[in-house]
C-alpha cells in the first residue's frame, strides 16, 4: 500500500499540480481536485463508489490525509 500512495503521489498529482498551476482555483475547483483526490484513493483500495464508504473512511484505509489542495496552498 506505501508503494502504491508513492508511486500515485510522484505519478499522478505532480502531473494534476503541474497542469493546475496556472488555474484561478475557485471553490469548485478545489471540490473537484478533492474528488479526484478520493476517487483515485478508492481505485487503489479497489471500492467502488456504489459502496457505502465516506471520504474520512477511505482516507482512514489508505492511512493518509487530504495532500493534493495541501500542496496546491505551499507552492502559493
Amino acid at each position: 500500500m506505501e508503494l502504491k500512495k508513492r508511486s500515485i503521489k510522484i505519478h499522478v498529482w505532480n502531473g494534476v499540480m503541474y497542469t493546475s498551476e496556472t488555474w484561478t482555483m475557485t471553490q469548485t475547483e478545489m471540490n473537484h481536485m478533492e474528488a479526484f483526490e478520493i476517487l483515485i484513493c478508492r481505485r487503489v483500495l479497489k471500492i467502488s463508489w456504489k459502496d457505502k464508504a465516506t471520504n474520512t473512511e477511505i482516507l482512514r484505509r489508505v492511512n493518509d490525509k487530504r495532500d493534493i489542495l495541501d500542496a496546491k496552498k505551499e507552492k502559493v
